[in-house]
């Protein structure tokens, strides 16, 4: 799962279209990352889903931290000229046989613990299965132990 970060600011400071032209723009990055067989999904408002199957939890951040990145930086211009650019936050899970009918609502809840520290927003979070508990690489001495059993 991936939101925006701060985007209804966006939206009031720029307008509605630029607003609309920044999705569309996350969108193309997500598009660009990903393989053939994954799923990129506008979830809701500025909210986007990713489905990639035959991937391990470890790849899947991977993943997310690159789109976190490459997100960083891009740059946006507003209709008056004003330059600006964007921060993501994402959550990440992974389907098991004891989560099947939960596993996207595990990754929106590791997405929202990065939205709820205001702090700390632009990051990736992670809905480790196996210590059932969010995590990520520097807050979990466990996510190591967990991505090398995959």
């Amino acid at each position: 799962m991936l939101d925006v970060d701060n985007f209804k600011s966006i939206n009031d400071k720029y307008g509605h279209s630029i607003g609309d032209y920044v999705l569309q723009q996350v969108g193309k990055v997500m598009l660009t990352s990903v393989r053939e067989e994954d799923g990129c999904f506008r979830f809701g408002g500025d909210e986007f889903a990713l489905l990639l199957p035959h991937t391990t939890l470890a790849c899947a951040f991977q993943l997310a931290e690159r789109l976190r990145t490459s997100m960083a930086k891009q740059s946006f211009l507003s209709e008056d000229g004003e330059e600006f650019t964007i921060n993501i936050s994402l959550g990440v899970s992974q389907l098991s046989e004891s989560n099947q009918g939960l596993f996207m609502a595990k990754a929106d809840g590791a997405l929202m613990a990065v939205k709820r520290n205001r702090d700390q927003k632009n990051a990736t979070l992670v809905h480790c299965e196996t210590h059932s508990q969010i995590a990520s690489c520097s807050r979990c001495q466990n996510f190591e132990a967990c991505l090398s059993k995959e």
